[in-house]
């Protein structure tokens, strides 16, 4: 049995350097200032998607507990708990209801200034993390197979060995000698362990206390860029300030169509509306605040140059 397994695994190794090629990644590191503003739209429909998700199974939840004749205690927002089946549908809300305030919190700071860059940066540099294991993966596969294949070669070669009939079939001796087995499985091994590390490890970066790291990043590299655009602005027009675009601020392009320019900016203020984030942080309220302005500010632009109300 061994033998065939060994077999099938040799010949299944090209199709585990496709799936890791398929996967790799070869794009430069992803920049903050480089996020476009699909990309930014993109992630904000995911945030509202995943949303829409928790909160129709935390209702999902609560309907199985009606059907179950489970008592649901409205004050305390929870389910009775001297049943196993109420204790369940507990935890199930409980983990729905973190998964939504984790959204949420996303959500608020997607709201804030520069806040859905960042939050699109993240996702962005965790993919392109993602990528970049699978490229490390294939090159140390690729390495191994290779130089192990040349060692065990000239090894025998010098020791006059035999070469090892490590196949159950083996329709090329000539080509598909001994070394060429064993680099192909040392390969599949060593591609294996370092594929799981690296995603392992940039898993644990993505979602423990790096990513906070990776936010305070972020929000340093905003605070850089404005203070060069302001030291610039200051030495080229003495006293004035680089004013942000405001299309790229209602995220529409300067063919817009009238239509196209009110429609953006109901969508923007929406998002930041005050009673939107009413049950927010004051943190939160305040970002929203600041939004809304430079949004309507932007409009405000907009409107004086194209001339309608």
């Amino acid at each position: 049995m061994v033998p065939y397994l060994w077999t099938t695994a040799f010949y299944l190794f090209p199709a585990f350097l496709v799936y890791l090629l398929a996967n790799a990644s070869w794009q430069p590191r992803p920049t903050l200032l480089a996020m476009t503003a699909d990309q930014m739209n993109a992630t904000w429909e995911a945030f509202e998607t995943n949303r829409d998700r928790f909160l129709q199974e935390i209702s999902a939840v609560k309907d199985r507990g009606e059907r179950d004749g489970i008592r649901y205690l409205h004050r305390e927002d929870r389910f009775e708990m001297r049943s196993r089946r109420g204790q369940e549908l507990n935890r199930e809300l409980e983990w729905a209801r973190s998964l939504l305030s984790d959204v949420q919190e996303q959500i608020g700071v997607a709201r804030a200034p520069e806040g859905l860059r960042l939050l699109t940066w993240a996702n962005a540099l965790g993919t392109w993390y993602r990528g970049r294991s699978f490229r490390l993966a294939l090159i140390v596969a690729l390495l191994t197979c290779v130089g192990v294949g040349i060692v065990w070669e000239v090894y025998s070669y010098v020791n006059k060995y035999e070469p090892v009939q490590a196949l159950v079939w083996n329709p090329a001796p000539v080509l598909i000698r001994s070394g060429v087995v064993f680099g192909a499985q040392l390969g599949w091994l060593s591609g294996s362990l370092t594929l799981s590390f690296l995603l392992r490890y940039y898993q644990r970066i993505a979602a423990g206390n790096s990513n906070d790291q990776y936010l305070q990043e972020a929000y340093s590299s905003v605070n850089d860029y404005e203070e060069a655009e302001e030291g610039s602005g200051a030495a080229s027009d003495s006293g004035t300030q680089a004013i942000p675009d405001p299309y790229e601020i209602l995220n529409v392009s300067r063919e817009a169509s009238i239509e196209e320019l009110k429609n953006a900016y109901r969508d923007a203020i929406k998002r930041c509306h005050p009673d939107t984030v009413a049950d927010r942080s004051k943190i939160i309220r305040d970002a929203a605040e600041a939004e809304a302005q430079q949004i309507n500010s932007a409009y405000e632009i907009i409107r004086n140059e194209r001339g309608f109300k």
